[in-house]
């Protein structure tokens, strides 16, 4: 779950998926702005974007079964050029 621009959380479900039995960070506070936080196919590793001010974004993983975890970071994302103007949004919308 994406809460504001820095929080990531780890939301746990009751047994029957009917409530919701706890909501906890996945990452230490900062003044960071995480987003787009995306599954890995292996089940066990989110994948994310984070960027620091109008930098351009870049990609970490952390892993949801290793409590404790630190993020791990995967690549700079680079943020093509726009002609004419406007503004360009990087979204991490899937994961191989």
């Amino acid at each position: 779950m994406c809460a504001d621009a820095g929080a990531l959380m780890r939301v746990t479900l009751a047994p029957d998926r009917a409530s919701v039995t706890s909501v906890v960070p996945l990452l230490p506070a900062n003044d960071r702005a995480n987003t787009d936080a995306t599954l890995a196919p292996d089940g066990n590793t989110v994948l994310f974007l984070s960027r620091a001010g109008s930098g351009n974004p870049i990609l970490y993983r952390i892993r949801l079964d290793a409590p404790g975890a630190v993020p791990i970071k995967v690549a700079d994302m680079p943020v093509p050029e726009i002609t004419g103007g406007g503004g360009l949004h990087v979204h991490l919308v899937a994961a191989q």
